[in-house]
Order: structure tokens, then C-alpha cells, then sequence
């Protein structure tokens, strides 16, 4: 468990070495500015909505309790609570349309690490039923992803209000929640090159849990690096993932 944690999270620093060595930066420049894109677009949209939560609560606090000190802490500490909340769910937002719009791109990234790693493979002949197949259950299959990570952290949320101990460890456990299951994005997206079925996915994620949480984890700290974290999280994520699962491999093939 520990093992494939740390080789999740270290993965990152060979990733980077790995895309210099082979000269990768091309494949990965798409891949960039489509995240960047993507962040702005839902940043942009997550200012513009949030005042219009926070003004209406905020003015109807001070009129409640007009004059009073008690009044202005109030409304100062819904609109923070408003806006971090914003925030929290602009990042998950972002992450799940990210890696859902960005998935065809992510996955031949994946494939050319496969190709660097074990040549590439002969073309298999495209069939497009067991394709859309694959790609309607994917589509499912992330968008369930989303709601069972949507309500953990509104519970979590809702826990930290009414059980006071539990606030100050808040921001962590979230943390560790948004990494795991960005982790497991990150996972899936690593088997690219085998063309795992869904069934075979899921098997993978049950097995390398502690992976995709030391994966999850290195993506989300570097995602908080401003600008630079937005254009190559997705990329460089997905290259440690290919690159740990190579390990994992390797030491399982040992044993």
C-alpha cells in the first residue's frame, strides 16, 4: 500500500525527465493549452455567477440585523464560505470536464509512452460498435465518477459544520478525496496503450488504489502552481501514471 503511494506521487519527477528524454513536449503542447482553455473558461464563468449567491444572502444578513457588528461578521463570513465553496467546486468542475473533453488527447499521450516503452503496435482494424460502446460506457462511467465525488465532499462539507473537530482537518480529507479520484482518471488513462475494457478498468482501480491516491495527490499540488500547474498537470499526470504502472508491473513480474 505504501509502496504504490510513493510510487505514485514520485512518478511526476521521472515523467519530467522521461518527456525530456524522448523529446515529448509536442505531444504534450495540445494537451496544455486545451487545459488552459478550459480553466478560464470555467474560471471566468465561477466569477460571474458567484456574486450573484453572495450579494443577495450578504444584503439580506444586514438588513436582518442592521447596525450590528454581528450583522457585518456574518455577511463577511458567508461571502467567504460562498466564494470558497465556489472555488472548491470550480476545481472539480474543471477537473472532471478537463479529463472528460481532454480523454482522446490524454489517451495518445498515454499510447506514445506505450510506443517509447514497448514499440509501437501493429493497427487493429476500427470497428465502430465495440468503440461507441466503450465510449458511451466511459461517458457513464466518469459521469458517476463525478456525482460519487460531488457527494462525499458535501458531506464532509456538511459534517465539518455541525461537528467542530472535524473542521480543522476539512481542507485535508478534501484533499485527499479530489486526489484519489483524480487519481483513478489518471489510472485509467495509463492503460490506453493496452486497450483495457471497462471491465478490466475497474479491476485495475480495486487493485492500485494507494497508486492512483499518490498520483491523485502529485496532480492536485501541482495544479495549485499558478498557470504553469494548469498546462502540464494533465500531460506530465498522465505520463507519471504510465510510468508507475510500468513499475508496479515490473516488481509484481519479480515477485
Amino acid at each position: 500500500m505504501l509502496k504504490q503511494l510513493k510510487t505514485g506521487f514520485f512518478s511526476y519527477f521521472k515523467a519530467v525527465t522521461f518527456i525530456n528524454q524522448y523529446r515529448l513536449w509536442k505531444a504534450v503542447l495540445l494537451p496544455s493549452f486545451i487545459s488552459l482553455s478550459i480553466f478560464i473558461a470555467l474560471l471566468v464563468i465561477a466569477l460571474i455567477f458567484a456574486p450573484d449567491v453572495t450579494t443577495p444572502l450578504t444584503e439580506w444578513i444586514l438588513a436582518k440585523l442592521e447596525g450590528s457588528w454581528v450583522g457585518d461578521f456574518l455577511a463577511g463570513l458567508v461571502s467567504f464560505l460562498v466564494r470558497a465553496i465556489t472555488l472548491l467546486f470550480f476545481f472539480l468542475l474543471y477537473k472532471s470536464f478537463m479529463l472528460n473533453v481532454m480523454s482522446p488527447i490524454l489517451s495518445l499521450v498515454a499510447d506514445k509512452v506505450g510506443e517509447v516503452l514497448h514499440g509501437k503496435k501493429e493497427k487493429e482494424a476500427f470497428e465502430f460498435v465495440p468503440f461507441a460502446k466503450e465510449i458511451l460506457l466511459g461517458t457513464w462511467d466518469a459521469l458517476l465518477l463525478f456525482l460519487k465525488e460531488t457527494a462525499i465532499v458535501l458531506l464532509i462539507l456538511i459534517l465539518s459544520l455541525f461537528i467542530p473537530l472535524l473542521s480543522p482537518f476539512t481542507a485535508v480529507i478534501i484533499f485527499l478525496v479530489q486526489s484519489y479520484f483524480v487519481g483513478l482518471s489518471m489510472l485509467d488513462l495509463s492503460a490506453s496503450y493496452k486497450k483495457y475494457s471497462m471491465r478490466e478498468l475497474k479491476a485495475q482501480r480495486k487493485t492500485y488504489k494507494s497508486f492512483a491516491l499518490g498520483n491523485g495527490m502529485a496532480f492536485t499540488l501541482l495544479f495549485f502552481i499558478p498557470i504553469l500547474g494548469v498546462l502540464i498537470a494533465p500531460s506530465v499526470g498522465v505520463v507519471a501514471a504510465c510510468l508507475g504502472m510500468e513499475e508496479n508491473n515490473s516488481d509484481e513480474a519479480i515477485i
